[in-house]
Parts: C-alpha cells; sequence; structure tokens
C-alpha cells in the first residue's frame, strides 16, 4: 500500500517539475491571475471616478465661494471633509452639515445650502 502511494507522490512530483521546466500556466493559476487583474482595473476605475468626482465637488464649491463674494460677503475659504463644508469669511466660520454627495442631485442640494449659508440669508 506504501508503494502506491510513494509511485503517486513521485508522479505528481514529476509533473510538478515538468511544468516549472516548461513555465506553463495550469488553469487554475491562469484562472487567478485573470481574477487579480480584474480586481486591479476595477479598483483603479473606481480611484478614477472618485478623484473626477472630488474635482467637481471643489470646482462647484469654488464657484459658490465666487459668486458669494461678487455679493460683497468676503467669503475667504469653503473646505469640504467629506460630510461638513466650512465656510470661512473675515469675521465668522460657519459649519454646514452637508452629508456624503454621491451623485448630480446631491450635489444640487449641497450648493443650495452652501448658497443660502454662504449669502447669510
Amino acid at each position: 500500500m506504501t508503494d502506491l502511494f510513494g509511485a503517486a507522490e513521485a508522479r505528481a512530483q514529476q509533473k510538478r517539475e515538468k511544468e516549472e521546466k516548461d513555465g506553463t500556466i495550469t488553469l487554475q493559476n491562469n484562472a487567478l491571475v485573470d481574477l487579480l487583474e480584474e480586481r486591479k482595473k476595477m479598483r483603479e476605475t473606481a480611484e478614477a471616478i472618485e478623484e473626477q468626482w472630488k474635482f467637481e465637488i471643489d470646482r462647484a464649491f469654488w464657484y459658490v465661494q465666487q459668486i458669494a463674494n461678487e455679493f460683497g460677503r468676503n467669503v475667504k475659504e469653503i473646505t469640504y471633509n467629506g460630510e461638513v463644508a466650512f465656510i470661512a469669511r473675515d469675521t465668522e466660520a460657519v459649519r454646514v452639515y452637508l452629508g456624503k454627495i454621491r451623485d448630480m442631485r446631491d450635489l444640487q442640494r449641497a450648493i443650495a445650502r452652501l448658497m443660502n449659508c454662504a449669502m447669510g440669508c
């Protein structure tokens, strides 16, 4: 019985050595590599989309600042940390809870709230 297991082990070892020598990738390894590459691409595209969305939010808040300054409110800076926006003026700072901005509708609501607070109404 031990000879049967020993022979099977020897054949498996020879097969592994042959695959290592040939440099072939088995079906299991190839599928794993494909899955890892796919996840990497998905992560990169998600990061690119998130970065673009952060840029759009910052740009919209910059326009709110410019409009408020045109009406004489002297807004120095608007910062956003993911849920709360801070409007810094000459004499005061205003904290505005906006929540997470996930889509264009959320951005529109956030801009409306910021304009209202920046103008002092």
